[in-house]
């Protein structure tokens, strides 16, 4: 016994030995002790100095004591039994009046006693029991009236409009509506230390090295007073003139931000503005970041941070002069800190544009703003969020404390869990699939459960692209937005996901900034997404699903430029405070309640919609809402706060109509209503008859703000300058528009200097402005003035006064048709799309530009002088199509009444006697405003376009309009209906589905009706898209052979468990692992945005018109592996044991309870319940499986596992069984001649690979520098190579990839550069023109498959793989080499060919066979001999049988040979190429000739913190590849072995706010062996990388020089291609110059 302790665990545990206790005294000793024994010495003699490991929390339980404290292991245990508990006498209270028994140990209080004077212990029916303090949540779901609680605050603001279940409750503050004014200084840094436990610091000692001028440069004033400044010698007067200029505007300030064409002037120049000295610093220098999270990240430990936070230091962190700058500008520190900016360090800043993290009630309180116990505030509450029940139990993990960023720590982890699991829940933490499962396993509402799946296929997040795969609540959260909308309103669901933090958090799109904030673009990601797999799809649509065509062309839905306008719209979303009543995650993130909008960090600029107009056109205009609209009926009203609320607004007179609509009385006290709507137009009383707008009124301690109509603005106007409040008042300034109210009064005149205004911080129009100063005998302040007066325009970020100083800016027109307005040096940067009217686009020509226009200092574009006018536009009554045309100004409905056609469907609306710009039509419930507003320059015309707030003036509700704008936008667009239910049917139904079923169904979304029933009668609705999908005929009766589809995996396992009734022994929830690497498919464990599989993807034996999306993951080692478990489950239930459950004794968890029957009954029930009652064929086959076993139970099993086999089950549609299927013959190998293989390492996602190789020590490296700003890597960061023919002769290699170096180094790797999927060559011009271009250019889809296919014009995979195509040219040429194709990271276009198929491998152990096959091998034989007429059916049993050929063909193969060298399996790619390098050492028993292998690794979608991501993923490589080219060397094939690499496309070579990079082009690549002439950078590396560069397609987007051919020619060349095959292999070649785009054989490997 002692021999074998160390199997001890479950042979102590089996029933034999529990039957007659075997090996007592081992049993006991290794922690497995029979129920009743103690082979202790007794605690009586016991002596032990050490450590307890686990404890059984029972009387009789195990402990496992340990010398070590690692408890690991290999430790030595010592085992004891819990001792019971001497309780004291006071203890014996007899409480059975007040508790009942839950169950067998535990007791629950029947009800709440405040006065039971229970103890810790009490005694219950004569036992005693331990007081256990449990987690307490309450209810807190929309409307359930939850108040003040114990704890920590859960109250949720209002995130988005028009949210549903908000109530005015007394409660905890959300602090949402707070406001006061913070300057970020020491003081305010010490308040964040103390209250928050944050630490919060200015930067100084940044140094720039690149020079200010073309771009935004920052510029520090001086302190002269100690020491003598000194402008910088050498400076042209036309570059001093530029910089004086533009700082002269802003002088006085301690930092200016400038934007100036200037020619030559260094970093770090000082010059003399006045009587001021200025010196060009870092665009950093003097920003205020959090620096909390690298605290605990800094690598030289925390005190090396926290010693700033001291008075001292004045919390001023001075950036160490010996450090490099690269320490700060890239990295993980980088984007640790970086992404946490604040604001400028002596800036003004309101509290509720803090970020969330700092917006704590402890520093409300500290502040004053905080809401008292007795206030109300709005709740909006949290869907879902119930209280816990203690009758229930707690049966899940649950995070509730992060202590000092360790890790969490538990609570309530073990209660209800009984002993023997406990290790297992203690690592299996996320239990959201054990919530998924339960659910779909015994909810009653199964039809809603499939539709919220399908939903969460179509709007993914999952865990794969996140850092949150320990935590579940917010995983819950986010898919109960399916399960609530399933039958509601898809644009419930498109509102609900966009501002879901965890989407935010998904599609990297949270805390996403405008370009104004930091000089980054603004992240991509979302507004891709939202188009291509959430909307609208890339093509245009017809009704019936077909693609809209136009001259033989799909039509796009949207361009690159539309993505990047939407990405602008998204910004600006920052995650909600921390709250209490939820799980807790790491770094105080809230990913539970919707996001919210931090109007400053929202780009204000104008934005194109899909149609070629504006977001905002239709819309009226805010300077035409009526005065005094906030008195009339309808006018809105929302409840804000009481005494927390510190904005001012207009104080209410007690006793006026509007006080008394408000307060609900006449005089205090008020009852508070959340929302307000005036039912008639109330007359003004006392201050409200000055007033003519007004955003916050006061009412007897209550905060209540106007919601006026939706309204946009002009973004085009003349201006006059407003300046700014306090200690900034008059240097810093502003252009505004004169006709908006936007600014307060400052009069001056002789000795007066004073502010006036009818109420604290009230603004009106330069017109009020200037009549108020007249009727005082003044006129407005042209110099500055005391800031502080009892109007309250103290605050410098949100408080200004209008001035009489005019400003303009000059308009930049590009080429592109594109402008920017020079008005500041923000809006100088900003270039957008408009839409010309009339006049030819004033350009450069020879040098000059049309007259009213100069050039710009580099030629490429005119700046011009701007003017604006309005102008009538119809002067009679138009037709709808006229007026939906030409008009794009909405109105408010008219006061007058119709005028004209007033019976017709266009009325008019005449304010006098004629049409003029202030006639308004109304047309299908829309007013639309007789007026067009232009912009003049330079002899052209173009619209005046809208926007939803001031720049200067953010407005939150603003923003939120442009975002809802926005949804709408892609909402109604015409492809919505069809293109989401076509991804519904398929998901719920077939796989293609005809042109009537699609459009039945687009019609019922469009409608809301079917069949002639209304469900909600909206558009949108779910409920009547879902009742076509399941009614329409084609669902009902699918009788052809195309209708049908295969079945899910996951959907598979959920039917077959729930209908043969599986249960666990204990009644605990189903536990299982994640199975996402095992079946291919798991709740939450998407591997991407795209879903699982691809709803375009179709087989290899498929017509080309057909699809069956799910055979992608439909896999050998995926389809055996589920069988494997599943028919494991059938035998013993789910365990540890199958590596699919938790811990259990005798491998046995629970198991089917399906009742056994007459055999015939039970093979009806079988059908019935597992198909449908659709099985044909396979009935007899299962019958004798029933007829022949040795009993019932034995009979029954077999039969579930054969089910679980049979086409019916596996397949949707009618199986249409044909005639037996024909064997196929045996082939006969011969020694093989020789040996070469190719292995294509795909960097799935678009690896950023201009960071991979980096030009060094050249000009070239400057502009990398420029362009790449924050994500650029240092030259000391970078390991050094030469080359010849290029720019730059030394180049840098990412550090993470020493091996490459080390290859290259040795002649044994290359680098490809400036590589990327072309059909033909393309210049900026010929793209720009009609040049060919890839179809669905950016798309991850797409380009993923285009560059595997070498085909990109082609969508789909029907031009097979390019490493197929050179497997079937090896097969068939004049040698006929015996070639197989490989891949071991699934389904991939790449290996597959038209002859040669791709063998798919399994990474974890090369191939899964079928543990059963033996037993099963009669009905397997009789399942696959029959061929069926049904496509699905047909293709399901020939990819089974496939499956089990191969596997089992492999399995014999890798089972009689041995790797050479230990190889690391530390990465999934690492897995991947062992298996690759165990095939490779097959070579000899298979008698292959040559292989062709596809690998795939990575999340290289770096669209958030690409430097760290790189780091990790590269560093991943880096040891995959050491070990796999080891092993090469050891089997002697590195020489026969070429490595190439692969992506979607690059990256932009710009940043973006998430110091990410987004979707590109171009990009560097790798090829590695040993037969290579390496040592070489091949082809041009790109000779430009600024924006505007010769290759530059935008944004830093490269257009690559060379197409993918260029070198996987030489590679199949190598590989043994023969000429003839060339233009088979490669259909685009024909379309480049071989000896320019193409590498030679011969340049590319040695001559052997």
């Amino acid at each position: 016994c002692a021999s074998k302790s160390s199997s001890m665990s479950w042979a102590c545990s089996s029933d034999d030995f529990v039957t007659n206790k075997y090996c007592q005294t081992t049993c006991f000793t290794t922690g497995y002790g029979y129920t009743g024994d103690d082979c202790s010495s007794g605690w009586a003699s016991f002596s032990y100095s050490g450590y307890i490991c686990v404890v059984e929390e029972k009387i009789g339980g195990f402990l496992k004591l340990s010398t070590s404290s690692s408890c690991s292991s290999s430790s030595t245990f010592t085992h004891m039994l819990n001792p019971g508990i001497w309780l004291p006498n006071e203890a014996n209270i007899d409480a059975s009046q007040h508790f009942t028994t839950l169950r067998e140990g535990v007791v629950l209080l029947s009800a709440s006693s405040e006065n039971c004077g229970f103890g810790d212990f009490i005694r219950f029916n004569g036992q005693a029991y331990k007081f256990d303090s449990r987690l307490q949540m309450v209810d807190n779901t929309p409307g359930s009236g939850s108040g003040i609680v114990t704890g920590s605050c859960h109250t949720v603001p209002r995130a988005f409009p028009k949210q549903e279940g908000c109530q005015l409750l007394p409660s905890c503050s959300s602090l949402t509506f707070a406001h006061a004014s913070l300057t970020l200084d020491a003081s305010t840094s010490q308040l964040f230390l103390e209250q928050a436990e944050r630490y919060i610091y200015g930067v100084s000692g940044l140094r720039p090295s690149a020079s200010p001028c073309g771009g935004l440069s920052r510029w520090k004033k001086l302190d002269c007073s100690s020491s003598t400044c000194a402008a910088t010698s050498g400076l042209s007067a036309s570059d001093l003139q530029l910089i004086e200029n533009a700082i002269t505007p802003e002088l006085g300030r301690t930092i200016v931000d400038i934007d100036v064409d200037c020619a030559a002037v260094a970093a770090e120049s000082v010059v003399a503005v006045s009587t001021s000295y200025y010196k060009h610093v870092h665009l950093n220098e003097m920003n205020t970041y959090d620096f909390t999270e690298w605290v605990a990240n800094h690598p030289g430990g925390e005190t090396a941070i926290k010693q700033w936070a001291t008075a001292e230091k004045g919390f001023v962190l001075e950036f160490p002069s010996w450090h490099p700058m690269e320490r700060w500008n890239e990295g993980s520190g980088a984007e640790i800190v970086g992404t946490q900016y604040i604001g400028a360090w002596g800036d003004d800043i309101d509290f509720a544009n803090l970020p969330s993290v700092l917006q704590t009630s402890a520093v409300a309180d500290a502040l004053g703003i905080a809401a008292t116990a007795s206030e109300y505030v709005e709740n909006c509450g949290s869907p879902g969020e119930i209280a816990n029940d203690p009758k229930e139990g707690h049966k899940f993990v649950m995070i509730s404390v992060y202590e000092d960023n360790s890790g969490p720590q538990w609570r309530d982890l073990w209660i209800e869990i009984p002993f023997n699991f406990r290790s297992d829940v203690s690592w299996y933490t996320p239990q959201r699939s054990d919530v998924w499962v339960s659910r779909a396993m015994f909810g009653e509402d199964q039809l809603r459960q499939r539709v919220a799946w399908a939903l969460s296929q179509i709007v993914v997040a999952s865990v794969p692209g996140t850092d949150y795969s320990e935590y579940t609540e917010m995983w819950l959260a986010y898919y109960d937005i399916f399960m609530r909308h399933a039958f509601g309103n898809y644009r419930d669901i498109l509102q609900e996901v966009t501002y879901s933090p965890l989407m935010g958090e998904f599609l990297t799109f949270v805390d996403n900034k405008a370009f104004d904030v930091n000089s980054r673009y603004p992240d991509e990601n979302y507004a891709r997404e939202i188009q291509q797999l959430f909307t609208i799809g890339l093509w245009k649509l017809n009704s019936d699903g077909s693609r809209v065509v136009d001259n033989g062309e799909n039509v796009p839905t949207y361009s690159n430029e539309d993505i990047m306008t939407f990405s602008r719209v998204l910004t600006g979303f920052v995650r909600q405070a921390e709250r209490g009543n939820v799980e807790t995650v790491s770094w105080t993130r809230n990913l539970i309640d919707p996001m919210q909008m931090r109007a400053d960090y929202h780009d204000g600029y104008p934005k194109t919609d899909l149609n070629g107009d504006f977001l905002g056109d239709f819309m009226p205009l805010c300077i035409d809402r009526p005065n005094k609209a906030y008195l009339a009926a309808g006018a809105k009203y929302r409840f804000v706060g009481g005494s927390q609320l510190t904005e001012s607004g207009l104080s209410l007179q007690a006793g006026s109509e509007l006080f008394t609509a408000l307060c609900g009385a006449a005089a205090a006290p008020c009852s508070f209503k959340l929302e307000v709507e005036l039912t008639t137009t109330l007359t003004c009383s006392g201050t409200e008859c000055d007033v003519m707008d007004l955003n916050v009124v006061e009412v007897a301690g209550g905060h209540y703000q106007f919601e006026p109509a939706d309204c946009v603005q002009l973004f085009f106007y003349i201006g006059k300058i407003i300046a700014h409040g306090g200690d900034g008042w008059w240097w810093r300034r502003s252009c505004a528009n004169p006709v908006t109210r936007s600014a307060g009064v400052a009069c001056c005149g002789g000795a007066t200097k004073d502010h006036f205004c009818i109420y604290p911080k009230s603004y009106v129009t330069l017109t009020e402005a200037t009549s108020t100063c007249q009727l005082q005998g003044l006129e407005l302040c042209n110099t500055k003035i005391v800031a502080s007066t009892e109007c309250e325009y103290d605050d410098l970020t949100t408080d200004r006064v209008w001035t009489p100083i005019d400003c303009s800016g000059a308009i930049e027109v590009h080429p592109s048709g594109k402008v920017a307005w020079q008005v500041d040096t923000t809006t100088q940067q900003n270039l957008f799309p408009v839409e010309w009217l009339e006049g030819s686009m004033p350009v450069v020509t020879d040098g000059a530009c049309p007259s009213g226009c100069s050039t710009s200092s580099d030629e490429t574009y005119c700046v011009c002088v701007a003017t604006m006018s309005s102008n009538t536009v119809f002067t009679s009554l138009p037709s709808a199509t006229d007026l939906t045309s030409k008009l794009k100004i909405g109105a408010y409905p008219p006061t007058t009444s119709c005028s004209q056609g007033c019976s017709s469907e266009v009325k008019a609306y005449l304010t006098g006697s004629s049409f003029d710009e202030n006639t308004i039509f109304e047309y299908s419930g829309k007013y639309y405003k007789n007026q067009q507003q232009t912009v003049a320059v330079g002899g052209a015309k173009f619209r005046n376009p809208p926007v939803f707030m001031h720049k200067m003036m953010p407005s939150t509700r603003g923003a939120l309009l442009e975002v809802e704008t926005m949804l709408d936008h892609l909402f109604t667009h015409q492809n919505t209906p069809v293109f989401i239910g076509y991804r519904l049917i398929q998901r719920l139904v077939t796989s293609n589905p005809s042109a009537a079923y699609i459009e039945a169904v687009g019609q019922a979304f469009s409608t809301g009706t079917y069949d002639g029933h209304t469900y909600s009668g909206k558009y949108g609705d779910l409920a009547a898209t879902v009742a076509a999908i399941l009614l329409h005929p084609e669902a009902r009766m699918q009788d052809d052979a195309w209708e049908g589809a295969l079945r899910e995996p996951l959907i598979k396992m959920m039917h077959f468990m729930r209908a043969m009734e599986y249960r666990d022994d204990d009644g605990r929830e189903i536990g299982l692992q994640g199975l996402q690497d095992t079946i291919a498919q798991w709740p939450f464990e998407s591997p991407s945005v795209f879903n699982f599989y691809l709803p375009g993807y179709s087989p290899d034996r498929f017509a080309d018109e057909y699809v069956g999306p799910e055979f992608e993951i439909f896999t050998p080692p995926m389809a055996i592996n589920l069988l494997n478990g599943l028919m494991k489950m059938v035998d013993d239930g789910f365990s540890w044991c199958d590596s699919w459950g938790w811990n259990s004794p005798n491998c046995h968890n629970g198991g089917l309870t399906f009742p056994t029957n007459d055999s015939e009954v039970t093979l009806n029930q079988l059908d019935l319940l597992l198909t449908g009652g659709r099985m044909t064929s396979s009935k007899q086959a299962v019958r004798e499986i029933l007829e022949e076993a040795a009993t019932p139970a034995a009979g029954l099993k077999k039969a579930q596992k054969a089910m679980l086999m049979v086409p019916e089950f596996n397949v949707m549609g009618a199986s249409m069984p044909g005639d037996g299927r024909a064997t196929a013959a045996s082939e006969t190998l011969t020694e093989p001649r020789s040996y070469k293989a190719t292995v294509m390492l795909f960097l799935h996602g678009g690896a950023d690979t201009f960071n991979l190789l980096v030009p060094l020590n050249c000009d070239l490296y400057d502009e990398y520098v420029s362009v790449r700003q924050d994500v650029a890597l240092a030259p000391e960061s970078l390991l050094s190579i030469s080359t010849s023919g290029q720019t730059c002769s030394e180049f840098g290699i990412h550090a993470g990839l020493p091996i490459l170096k080390e290859l290259y180094d040795a002649g044994d790797a290359a680098f490809i550069a400036n590589v990327g999927g072309l059909v033909e060559p393309l210049t900026k011009e010929t793209y720009e023109g009609s040049g060919a271009r890839c179809a669905g250019l950016y798309s991850h889809s797409d380009q993923q498959v285009a560059a595997q296919t070498l085909k990109c014009q082609t969508r789909g995979t029907s031009p097979k793989g390019a490493g197929g195509r050179i497997a079937d040219a090896l097969a068939s040429s004049s040698q006929s080499y015996r070639t197989t194709s490989f891949s071991v990271a699934g389904t991939a276009p790449w290996p597959t060919g038209f002859g040669v198929k791709a063998e798919i491998l399994d990474q974890n152990t090369g191939v899964s066979r079928l543990s059963q096959y033996t037993e099963l091998q009669t009905v397997i034989g009789n399942i696959t001999s029959v061929t069926h007429g049904n496509i699905y059916c047909e293709e399901y049993v020939q990819a089974f049988n496939d499956a089990l050929l191969t596997s089992e063909q492999m399995g014999e193969y890798l089972e009689a040979t041995a790797l050479q060298t230990s190889m690391s399996t530390s990465s999934s790619l690492a897995m991947q190429l062992k298996q690759v390098a165990h095939i490779i050492a097959t070579r000899e028993d298979r008698k292959a000739e040559r292989d062709v292998f596809f690998v795939s690794f990575g999340s290289f979608d770096t669209h958030s913190s690409v430097a760290s991501a790189l780091n990790g993923l590269f560093g991943s490589v880096n040891t995959a590849l050491e070990s796999f080219v080891t092993e090469l060397k050891a089997q002697g094939v590195f020489d026969n072995t070429v490595i190439v690499t692969h992506s979607d496309f690059g990256r932009t070579l710009t940043p973006n706010s998430g110091l990410g990079t987004d979707h590109a082009w171009a990009g560097n690549h790798v090829v590695i062996g040993g037969g290579l002439n390496g040592g070489k950078v091949f082809n041009t590396f790109p000779r430009s990388l600024v924006e505007g560069g010769e290759q530059d397609a935008g944004r830093g987007r490269l257009i690559p020089k060379y197409p993918w051919e260029s070198v996987m020619v030489p590679i199949a060349e190598w590989m043994g291609m023969e000429s003839g095959e060339t233009a088979d292999v490669f259909p685009n070649l024909a379309n480049f110059n071989r000896s320019q785009h193409i590498i030679g054989t011969s340049s590319l490997f040695q001559s052997r």
